[in-house]
């Protein structure tokens, strides 16, 4: 099995994507790009892209690291805490500006 192929099946085993569907793939990126991780499909797939211009070590490393960006877009919650601790803080700056 090639050395992607078997790095992804294992990265699926280990690190599971379970609420969206996964999409990897390796392609030629303007060459100070290393990689990115997008939700995509109105939010039911997550992407992951690599760049097979670097060398194979830095794509490695750059899988693992989108995945774990793939990893908290499968798990994050759009209204958790944190969020409404955001979405108050956003309340409360319009409520300054509307009382003057």
């Amino acid at each position: 099995m090639p050395w992607w192929r078997k790095t992804v099946e294992h990265l699926k085993s280990e690190c599971p994507i379970t609420r969206h569907r996964l999409v990897v793939q390796r392609r030629k990126l303007k060459s100070y790009d290393h990689g990115s991780t997008f939700l995509s499909n109105s939010e039911q797939t997550i992407t992951i892209v690599v760049n097979t211009k670097h060398p194979f070590t830095d794509q490695i490393h750059t899988l693992l690291h989108e995945w774990g960006h793939a990893m908290w877009l499968d798990r994050v919650d759009w209204h958790d805490k944190k969020w409404g601790e955001y979405h108050s803080e956003a309340y409360r700056a319009w409520e300054r500006l509307e009382s003057g």
